[in-house]
Formats: structure tokens, sequence, C-alpha cells
């Protein structure tokens, strides 16, 4: 009976797992996150950067950089984490 329960707690664990794998979003998916949001990713020529930032395979830390200053009044910077397909806001 016992090993029954642990196998269904492996199976379960396991599936859990793989759903994560398989819905960790991508730097495209990141793209469309953050023009949803309004955050404007500059011109060709611009410094703004983001992406993926660490992937830890059942979740990603994603961030956006617009390319200013600490001292310029456009600075914006943000973290977010990618779970499930979607995002959730660090800053």
């Amino acid at each position: 009976m016992k090993k029954k329960i642990y196998k269904l707690i492996i199976i379960g664990i396991g599936a859990i797992l793989l759903i994560l794998i398989i819905t960790n979003p991508s730097k495209e998916k990141y793209t469309e996150y953050l023009t949803t949001k309004g955050v404007y990713l500059g011109s060709a020529g611009s410094r703004s950067y983001w992406g993926r930032e660490s992937n830890y395979f059942i979740f990603s830390i994603f961030s956006f950089h617009n390319g200013e200053t600490l001292d310029s009044p456009f600075f914006y910077t943000r973290k977010d984490i990618g779970v499930f397909g979607n995002f959730y806001s660090l800053k």
C-alpha cells in the first residue's frame, strides 16, 4: 500500500515539473508581455535591453532596461518572473 502511495506522489511531482518546464515562457513571450503593458521598447538604434536573465527550466527571470542612465528622468527598469506561461513583477 505504501509503495502505491509513493508511486502516485512521484508521478504527481513529475507531472507538475513537466508542466512547469513546458510552460516556461520565452523571450518572444516576454516581448509581447512588455508591449501589452505599454512599455516602449525603443527604436532600432536604442540601447534598450530586455530578455531572459536566468533560466531555471521550471521558471525564468526576465529583465528590462531602457538604456538610460540612473540620473536620467527617463530611466526605467523592471524584473519579472515567468512561470506557467505568465509573468509576475519582482520590482
